[in-house]
């Protein structure tokens, strides 16, 4: 399998991508083999209103080599000195050289042909790193860091189960969602969560009324690595916000979240950010 990045939410300027696209190679295919491939995403996202240009850049994926990368562990964040790091993949031993961007690194060991563990000599983010791995034959991989965020719940809402929320790895330990305009029976609110962190966090949601009147309370816990996409009614026991309704959340440690707004029968879901 084979993971890119090539999507990116302006013309390239060197910030991360905002989407990656795994590849899964056919066992058959011969080695040295090419294969161009080009994405074919909206041109324009809509994003709180605002329209967003999407550029896209064409790939080739060619077969061979002896090492690749299939995951990190943590994959985003900022983590202190002495983090643990796993990389995980295949073809690895004791004369990979891996590398992370320009930090420094320390511990490096291979604990298999399938990971390899290190140390983060310093501070880091681990959002987006370029992880690189050379073996002594000259193949070479090249990965770009994100969470592969492991889901905690699935909503019985057809669409929203199906949804796979993106998360841009800003992180936040307080936010609004509202005011929530009113809905038609296709329409309904919902709210993502992911905790890139090394530890579970508590997630305390508050519903409000137009007038500020409190209608309901919950908790979540989430745990590390995991990701939750709920409608509100469901992370609420049953109470759907009125119109003008605005939901507060606060978690106990940084986490990613966003809003989002889904319609079942034109089949969409639109993204809102946070206040």
């Amino acid at each position: 399998m084979v993971a890119l990045s090539y999507v990116t939410t302006t013309p390239f300027t060197g910030d991360y991508p905002v989407m990656t696209v795994a590849l899964r190679i056919r066992p058959d295919a011969p080695m040295g083999s090419r294969t161009l491939f080009t994405l074919d995403p909206p041109s324009l996202w809509n994003l709180n209103g605002a329209t967003v240009a999407a550029s896209v850049s064409p790939g080739i994926v060619t077969v061979g080599g002896s090492v690749a990368i299939a995951d990190v562990v943590p994959g985003e964040g900022w983590f202190p000195a002495g983090t643990v790091v796993s990389v995980r993949g295949g073809g690895f031993s004791s004369l990979s050289r891996i590398r992370v961007n320009d930090v420094e690194i320390t511990g490096e060991h291979v604990l298999s042909d399938s990971e390899i563990q290190l140390t983060l000599a310093e501070a880091a983010t681990m959002t987006a790193a370029r992880v690189r791995v050379d073996n002594p034959d000259g193949s070479t991989s090249i990965y770009y860091s994100y969470l592969r965020g492991i889901r905690s719940a699935t909503s019985s809402r057809w669409l929203l189960s199906r949804t796979r929320a993106v998360f841009s790895g800003a992180t936040r330990t307080m936010g609004t969602f509202g005011p929530i305009s009113a809905m038609n029976s296709s329409q309904y609110a919902a709210l993502a969560f992911q905790n890139p962190g090394l530890t579970d966090v508590d997630v305390t949601l508050a519903l409000y009324g137009a007038d500020g009147t409190l209608l309901q309370a919950a908790r979540r816990s989430l745990e590390s690595g995991h990701r939750l996409t709920l409608e509100l009614a469901e992370l609420f026991d049953g109470v759907a916000p009125p119109s003008d309704a605005s939901v507060s959340v606060t978690s106990s440690s940084p986490i990613e979240m966003f809003g989002l707004i889904c319609d079942e029968a034109a089949w969409t879901v639109t993204p809102r950010l946070l206040n």
